[in-house]
């Protein structure tokens, strides 16, 4: 059933304003991950202290994993790296923008497996 035009503006306004209160929500919590990163990362390096100190390895593989764990926490968030708005699909998500043509068979390539590799991925 197709939305009236009044229907329609409503529902974009609302749309928008959506949006909006989402990126607020999104720039608060990256900045609480940030912060929450960098201690964990103050931690593992703290670990490292202690293993180097102490002489146990066990400290410094804990402290290594604690440093990269606190690196994923501050620096992950968007997985992908791209921001999708409203109305958008993300890529893979649907049929492709742009018509593949169709592979010709391939012809016998006399290179090692590194080279044919190669060759495909430059598309020849």
């Amino acid at each position: 059933m197709a939305l009236s035009e009044h229907e329609q503006r409503m529902f974009e306004e609302l749309e928008r304003e959506l949006l909006g209160e989402a990126k607020q929500q999104y720039q608060a919590a990256r900045g609480g991950r940030w912060v929450l990163g960098l201690l964990i990362f103050a931690a593992g390096l703290a670990g490292l202290v202690v293993a180097v100190a102490t002489q146990l390895t066990v400290f410094g593989a804990v402290g290594f994993v604690a440093m990269l764990a606190g690196l994923v926490v501050a620096l992950g968030g968007n997985s992908g790296g791209k921001r999708f708005e409203a109305g958008t699909t993300p890529a893979g998500a649907g049929p492709s923008s742009s018509p593949k043509a169709a592979k010709a068979p391939r012809a016998e390539r006399s290179g090692s497996f590194f080279e044919d590799r190669w060759d495909r991925r430059q598309g020849n």
